[in-house]
């Protein structure tokens, strides 16, 4: 008889909500958060699907909207179309090849990372993280640089003193 171990992972946090992690290699937009979604249709069958992190598991299919910094750091509204939501995934991944089906266009330049391009028009910006991935830039990225500006004490002129 041969018996065989297995390893339990402790399960990894979810990023946030407002994350959305840019991927070249997924044909459809993914979303662990159910609270995200305007419309959520149950997929009759659960589909089991591989992925970086393992087998994860599509429960539904449905709509979400976003907002990303687009052109001058300007919000804009992105209706995400087809999501797929899988309660077991760490984070939102956002398709590029999805995005490029819907005549969108993608480009990476050093100095700028990577945007996202409707006709001309810069329609997000994005940032790299660590690991080398790039997430889709937030009003929330917005909100924390303004809170990691701190406030500097004018220098006093110590003529006044004397």
């Amino acid at each position: 008889m041969m018996a065989t171990m297995g390893t339990v992972a402790a399960p990894k946090r979810q990023s946030g909500p407002h994350i959305w992690y840019t991927d070249s290699g997924t044909s459809d937009h993914f979303s662990p958060h159910k609270q995200l979604f305007t419309t959520l249709r149950k997929l009759e069958e659960p589909i089991c699907i591989e992925t970086a992190e393992g087998i994860a598991i599509e429960t539904g299919i449905g709509t979400i909207t976003i907002t990303v910094l687009g052109k001058n750091d300007i919000d804009t509204e992105l209706q995400l179309n087809n999501v797929v939501y899988t309660p077991s995934m760490i984070s939102n991944l956002f398709s590029l090849m999805a995005a490029y089906d819907k005549g969108y266009e993608t480009r990476i330049a050093l100095g700028c990372g990577l945007r996202v391009f409707h006709r001309e028009t810069i329609i997000a910006h994005s940032v790299r993280v660590t690991g080398g991935l790039f997430r889709l830039k937030t009003p929330t990225d917005a909100f924390a640089y303004v809170a990691q500006v701190s406030e500097t004490t004018p220098e006093l002129d110590v003529n006044v003193w004397h």
